[in-house]
C-alpha cells in the first residue's frame, strides 16, 4: 500500500513538473511574440491578406478560389472574424499568429514528452520559443503560424493514436488534417513525413499504417474540390523568380532555420546579389551560427541509435517538407522555392536538437544551450532594431508624403499595395508602376510623367519586382531636380520638382 502511495506521489510530482515546464514555455513564447507585435508596418502579403479577409465570407471564399490568394480560406476566415470584431491595427491582425505560434511551443514540448524525452522536451520547447524564424512568422498576419500549429496538433494526436488506438483518435487526426490542408496545401508533405516515420518503424508503428492511410485518404478526398479550383486557374504562381540552384536554396534554408532572416545578407540584398561576395561581410556571424548548428546536428546524430524513435520522427518531419517544396519548385516553373513554405519543419528541427542536447552530459549541454539562447537573442534583437532586416516601413513613408505632399501632386509607387493601405489623402494622385515593363518602356513612362507633372514623388520599395536597375529613378533625376529624399526601413521616398 505504501509503495503504491509512493508511486502516486512520484507521478503527481512528475505531472506538476511537466505542467510547470509547459506553462513556463508558454509564458516565454508569449512574451517573445507579443513584444513589439504591432511595431512594424504591414508588408504587401499582410495587406493583401487584410483586403481579402475583410470581405463578407461568401465573397472571401469566392475571391480566394478565384486566385486572389494561393492559400485556401481557413486563415482568411479566422482573420475575417478578427476584423469583424474591430481588429484592424497591426497588433490585432497579428495577434492570432502570435497565439498560434505560442501554442506551437507547448505542442512541441508535448510531442517530446510523448516520445519519452523528459530532458529533451523543455529544450525542444525552449529552442522553438526563441527560434528567430518561427518568431518572425508568429508576428505576421499570414497563415504560416496556424499551419505549423495544426501540423504539431496532428502529430500529438498521431502519437496518442499509436499508444491508445481508437476510431476517435484517428477521426481527430483526419479532421485536423482536413483543416490543415485547407490552411496550407504544403501540409501534405508533413503528412507524408508522418507516414514515412510509421513505415520505417517497428511493428506497432507499421500496424498504424492502415488507419493512417485511411484517415489521410479521407482528408485528401475532402481536399479534391480545392485542387480542382487550382487546376482551373491559368495564373497559378508563387514567388517571383527561381532560386539560383537547389544547393543554394538548401544552404539558405539551413541558415534561416537556425538564425532567421536577421543574420547575413538581408532579403533585399540577396535579390540584388546572390553570389558569395554577398556573404563575405557577414562571415563572423555566419561562422558562429554555422558552428552552433553543426554542434547541435552533431549531438543529434551522435545519439541516433539510442534515440532512434524520436530522432527518426524529427528527421522525417524536417526532410519531407524541405525536399518536397524544393521538388515542387523544380517540377513547376511557376512556383519558386521559399523557406516559409517549409516552415512546418522548424519545430521538428528544434525537437531533434533538443533530444540531442538532452542526451549530452551536463557540461557540454549547458554550454550549447547558452550558445543557442545567446545567438537566438542576438538575431531577435537585430530583427527588431536594424533597418535592413525590418519589414518595409510603408506606414512611415505614407505618413511623410501625406504631411509634405501638395494637392494635385503625383506619387509614383513601386510596391503600391501597402502604401495605398496607409495613405489616406484623396487630393494626391497615386499611380503604380506596372510589372513586366521593359527598360525602354520604363524610361518612356518616367519621361512622360516628368513632362506632365512639374512636381511628383517616387516611392521605391521592393525595387527588384518592378525596376531592379533603377532606370526610372535615374530618368526622373535627369528630367527634374531632387527637392527632398527620405529613407525609411526598406523604403526610399524622393520628391522631384521642375
Amino acid at each position: 500500500m505504501s509503495m503504491e502511495r509512493g508511486r502516486d506521489v512520484v507521478r503527481a510530482g512528475e505531472r506538476l513538473v511537466s505542467w510547470g515546464q509547459g506553462m513556463g514555455l508558454l509564458v516565454l513564447a508569449l512574451a517573445v511574440r507579443l513584444w513589439n507585435l504591432g511595431g512594424q508596418s504591414l508588408w504587401v502579403d499582410e495587406v493583401l491578406q487584410f483586403n481579402i479577409s475583410r470581405e463578407p465570407l461568401w465573397r472571401l471564399v469566392q475571391a480566394v478560389a478565384g486566385g486572389a490568394d494561393n492559400s485556401p480560406p481557413v486563415y482568411h476566415t479566422v482573420l475575417h472574424y478578427v476584423i469583424a470584431a474591430g481588429g484592424t491595427s497591426e497588433w490585432a491582425l497579428r495577434l492570432p499568429s502570435a497565439l498560434f505560434g505560442s501554442t506551437s511551443v507547448v505542442l512541441i514540448y508535448i510531442i517530446a514528452r510523448q516520445l519519452g524525452q523528459t530532458r529533451g522536451a523543455p529544450l525542444a520547447g525552449l529552442l522553438l520559443a526563441l527560434s528567430p524564424l518561427h518568431v518572425w512568422y508568429s508576428q505576421e498576419a499570414r497563415m504560416y503560424s496556424l499551419m505549423v500549429m495544426l501540423v504539431l496538433g496532428q502529430t500529438v494526436v498521431l502519437l496518442r493514436a499509436l499508444r491508445h488506438p481508437s476510431w476517435s483518435a484517428w477521426s481527430a487526426y483526419c479532421l485536423l488534417t482536413i483543416v490543415a490542408l485547407y490552411t496550407y496545401p504544403y501540409v501534405l508533405l508533413s503528412c507524408l513525413g508522418q507516414g514515412c516515420w510509421l513505415a520505417l518503424g517497428q511493428q506497432r508503428r507499421q500496424q498504424a499504417l492502415k488507419p493512417w492511410l485511411l484517415a489521410t485518404g479521407v482528408a485528401g478526398l475532402s481536399f479534391v474540390p480545392w485542387v480542382l479550383t487550382l487546376l482551373h486557374r491559368e495564373d497559378l504562381t508563387a514567388g517571383l523568380e527561381k532560386a539560383v540552384s537547389p544547393a543554394v536554396a538548401l544552404g539558405y534554408t539551413a541558415l534561416t532555420f537556425i538564425a532567421g532572416y536577421n543574420i547575413g545578407p538581408s532579403v533585399a540584398e540577396l535579390h540584388v546579389n546572390r553570389g558569395v561576395s554577398a556573404l563575405l561581410p557577414h562571415w563572423p556571424y555566419l561562422a558562429a551560427y554555422g558552428l552552433l548548428g553543426a554542434a547541435g546536428l552533431g549531438a543529434t546524430v551522435w545519439h541516433w541509435r539510442r534515440e532512434r524513435c524520436s530522432l527518426s520522427l524529427a528527421a522525417c518531419m524536417v526532410l519531407w517538407p524541405v525536399l518536397g517544396v524544393l521538388a515542387v519548385s523544380e517540377v513547376m516553373p511557376s512556383i519558386t522555392y521559399n523557406v516559409r513554405y517549409a516552415l512546418a519543419a522548424v519545430p521538428f528541427l528544434c525537437l531533434g536538437f533538443g533530444v540531442g542536447l538532452g542526451s549530452l552530459r551536463s557540461g557540454p549541454r549547458v554550454v550549447l544551450v547558452i550558445g543557442f539562447i545567446a545567438l537566438s537573442g542576438l538575431s531577435l534583437w537585430r530583427g527588431q532594431t536594424l533597418p535592413q532586416y525590418l519589414r518595409e516601413d510603408n506606414r512611415a513613408a505614407a505618413a511623410y508624403v501625406a504631411q509634405a505632399g501638395q494637392p494635385g501632386e503625383l506619387v509614383l509607387l513601386q510596391a503600391s499595395v501597402p502604401f495605398k493601405h496607409y495613405f489616406q489623402r484623396q487630393d494626391i494622385l497615386l499611380q503604380a508602376i506596372p510589372r513586366g515593363l521593359s527598360k525602354e518602356e520604363r524610361v518612356s513612362l518616367a519621361q512622360r510623367l516628368a513632362r506632365e507633372h512639374p512636381s511628383l514623388w517616387l516611392v521605391e520599395c521592393r525595387s527588384w519586382t518592378v525596376d531592379a536597375s533603377g532606370v526610372m529613378e535615374k530618368t526622373l533625376r535627369q528630367a527634374l531636380s531632387v527637392e527632398s529624399r527620405m529613407e525609411f526601413a526598406g523604403v526610399r521616398v524622393t520628391h522631384y520638382r521642375r
